[in-house]
């Protein structure tokens, strides 16, 4: 195995960590965007329409 490969179980919890942070980062949004009401205009309501990409992590498991 090269250094650079990983295994599907490594894959999953890179996923998993990386759905969080993505969560994490819209709460922020939301905090700024309700200290700056008027930035909200400039933001795309699908911003905050997160849904776990399931068919992603059914295809790693």
């Amino acid at each position: 195995m090269k250094r650079n490969d990983i295994n599907a179980e490594q894959l999953v919890r890179l996923v998993s960590k990386l759905d969080r942070l993505t969560l994490v980062l819209k709460d922020l949004v939301r905090e700024l965007l309700a200290a700056e009401p008027e930035l909200l205009a400039r933001f795309d309501a699908r911003l905050f329409d997160h849904k776990p990409d399931d068919d992603l992590m059914l295809y790693f498991c």
